[in-house]
């Protein structure tokens, strides 16, 4: 793979003082976050040389996205809904009632019951949460008063883990099996519930992330793209405190973490601004910065060279990776992705 680059620019961080709430470690300290310009996913200000080799050294650690990033619904989340609740439980209720209900549902649930209901104390679990959505989507008697309900809710909730609900993007395996073999630590940033850690092992990605690398929003108290939720990461996953403590040292450190997800604000933009760098992982050129829908090696190469000379065009980056900026880098594929390192 083909692709360095040289006097790249990175997005201007300023230091500011603020006590953080987040486990006391990075109390009292100044942290650097970045101010994220309007072009964030311009090409404009890239400088590129023809070179072979990795962009980027070795990081500390990758952090992964879960859902539509390693994963994805095999068919939508209304869809299996219906399918389930039509074909096995005999509702009656069409796709459309549900696919116009599920937004809303979840929504009022989302402020009723904040973080799948942790702190709300008629919610026991996570799947209190869930069983409420289950029972209002449907319009149905309540789960804890009805027995139908309840064996439809459970139904789901275990459906929503396994891998007839989900598919690995065939780009995961290879990506996670390369920062293996180059000892790249991972871990997994997700706004979820607890059910992910049976979905990660049911679709055959726990042995890539121990539990305790993996990083969700239920336990963080927080979700994406809140940046207290990048902090917590790195207050539970640092081990050293002198990094934790010193601003200096947590900028150096942060300045080699990386984030990878396919969300535009929850993933790229947040991750940037906490003072990680960020990859937007942009499997459907959705935004445009590849020029065909295709990963065309001479097609692709010229939009991001941005004027300069053919013959550096030609050596110039990887048909798959749009690098904006020391900290900011757009990839079609996770193999991409990973190639930079």
């Amino acid at each position: 793979m083909l692709f360095q680059l040289t006097t790249l620019p990175r997005i201007q961080a300023r230091a500011f003082s603020r006590s953080s709430q987040v486990g006391g470690c990075l109390a009292r300290c100044k942290v650097q976050v970045r101010e994220l310009h309007e072009d964030y996913l311009s090409l404009k200000r890239t400088n590129y040389v023809s070179d072979t080799g990795t962009p980027f050294a070795k990081p500390n650690f990758i952090s992964f996205d879960a859902f539509d990033t390693l994963y994805t619904p095999k068919k939508t989340m209304p869809e299996q809904y219906y399918d389930i609740a039509t074909k096995e439980f005999g509702l009656n209720v069409s796709l459309e009632q549900i696919e116009e209900r599920f937004p809303t549902v979840s929504s009022h649930l989302n402020k009723e019951f904040p973080n799948y209901g942790k702190y709300s104390p008629e919610m026991r679990s996570s799947n209190d949460w869930w069983s409420e959505l289950v029972t209002r989507l449907f319009q149905l008697p309540h789960y804890k008063d009805n027995k139908d309900t309840e064996a439809l809710c459970k139904r789901l909730i275990s459906h929503f883990t396994t891998e007839h609900a989900y598919a690995v993007y065939d780009d995961v395996v290879p990506a996670l099996e390369k920062c293996k073999k180059k000892a790249i630590p991972m871990i997994i940033c997700s706004n979820a519930s607890h059910h992910i850690y049976k979905a990660l092992e049911n679709l055959g990605l726990l042995a890539y992330f121990p539990e305790e690398n993996v990083f969700i929003s239920y336990d963080v108290d927080c979700a994406k793209p809140d940046r207290r939720f990048f902090s917590t990461v790195i207050n539970k996953y640092v081990s050293d405190k002198s990094i934790k403590t010193d601003p200096e040292k947590l900028g150096d450190y942060l300045s080699n973490c990386w984030h990878i997800g396919d969300h535009l604000s929850k993933d790229y933009v947040c991750s940037i601004k906490s003072g990680w760098n960020g990859v937007l992982l942009d499997r459907e050129n959705r935004y445009g910065l590849f020029s065909s829908t295709t990963q065309d090696h001479d097609a692709d190469m010229k939009p991001i060279m941005c004027g300069m000379e053919q013959e550096q065009t030609k050596a110039g980056t990887s048909d798959g990776v749009r690098v904006l900026g020391d900290n900011r880098v757009v990839a079609r594929s996770l193999v991409d992705a990973v190639d930079m390192f």
